[in-house]
């Protein structure tokens, strides 16, 4: 049996798994706020809702640490750039897995109309996608993530008349449907993060990665207000957000994660991992943190908002989702994530 292993990022990418702990902790406070929304509990109409999404913003760059959780859970199974060992069927039922898993949230939410494609379904979906580039060259990898950043306008322009068709909006986009993080763009989010942990592996030298680093963030950030002032298209909750997102929300994204990356990277040696601790506990288990805290949460505050007024309900929702997702990260460490790993067949 092969295994994909996540306790890599600890041992060998100390950054991302700082990185990683910001993306947990900002996407459990915007949940918070985000259920205590749709429950009506705050005061905040949807008109109102734009700069309280910023909460979420490091949540919004767990995409791109996916990608790099992933390329080091397998690289030792890539050689000459190929990707060797695991079964593209393997692949095929981690994809199913993903997939189940984001239907079961979203039914027991109950938030969206059905069929919800959120996520989990896109990360499953670019997983699979990597693994079939891999088996030929994780350059190609690389190749297909700038392109559906290139080829977005041009693919959204040809396939928009059929945009009614599910299938077609899990690549484009809709607004009509419950149908988020289309492929194009956001594939461009893993492949990257694939490409960051290839570039930190293959070059294991601390002064050249930050070096590139900070390269790539300046490079990022031109390009960005580039598209800023000349292409720019107003985020819109309702005509765009994640559901059809405007380029220059990619490039934004990618600055960000490059940026708060380096900045890791220049303090590392000054940051201590307890084993225990929130760095730690919130990087392990991701994937059950997100399901888990997702569902409990929504419940509770069904139960919370029919006893109690609007702040007691708020640090209640608040503690249980903080320590919850704490507890499901610390049973990982504990049990060492056996129960946790993502098994493939080895060939």
């Amino acid at each position: 049996m092969k295994t994909l292993n996540t306790t890599y990022v600890e041992s060998e990418f100390k950054s991302l798994e700082i990185m990683i702990f910001l993306g947990v902790l900002s996407m459990l406070l915007y949940h918070i706020f985000v259920f205590l929304f749709i429950h009506k509990i705050i005061p905040v109409t949807w008109e109102e809702i734009g700069p309280y999404t910023l909460i979420g913003l490091f949540a919004a760059l767990l995409p791109i640490a996916a990608g790099s959780i992933l390329y080091l859970g397998i690289n030792k199974s890539i050689v000459n750039n190929k990707l060797i060992n695991y079964k593209i069927s393997s692949a095929f039922f981690l994809f199913l897995f993903f997939l189940i898993l984001n239907f079961i949230i979203f039914f027991l939410v109950r938030v969206y109309k059905p069929p919800v494609w959120h996520v989990l379904a896109y990360l499953g979906l670019s997983f699979l996608i990597i693994f079939i580039l891999s088996k030929f060259s994780v350059y190609l990898v690389f190749v297909a993530g700038l392109l559906s950043i290139i080829l977005t306008p041009l693919v959204r322009s040809k396939l928009s008349a059929y945009a009614s068709n599910y299938f077609i909006s899990v690549l484009i986009g809709n607004v009509q449907f419950s149908i988020y993080w289309p492929l194009f763009p956001y594939f461009s989010l893993v492949a990257f993060g694939f490409l960051i942990s290839y570039v930190y592996l293959k070059f294991n030298k601390k002064k050249y990665f930050r070096t590139s680093l900070i390269r790539i963030t300046i490079f990022l950030l031109i390009v960005f207000i580039l598209f800023y002032v000349f292409i720019y298209t107003p985020p819109n909750m309702e005509k765009g957000g994640i559901k059809v997102p405007p380029l220059d929300h990619i490039f934004f994204l990618l600055f960000v994660f490059f940026l708060v990356l380096s900045s890791i990277e220049l303090f590392l040696n000054k940051i201590r991992i307890k084993k225990y601790g929130l760095i730690n506990t919130y990087s392990r288990g991701i994937l059950w943190i997100f399901v888990l805290t997702t569902i409990a949460g929504f419940n509770l505050l069904i139960i919370l908002k029919n006893f109690l007024p609007m702040l007691p309900i708020i640090i209640i929702l608040g503690l249980f989702m903080l320590t919850f997702a704490w507890a499901i990260g610390a049973l990982c460490i504990k049990l060492n994530e056996k129960k946790f790993n993502i098994i493939f067949k080895k060939v």
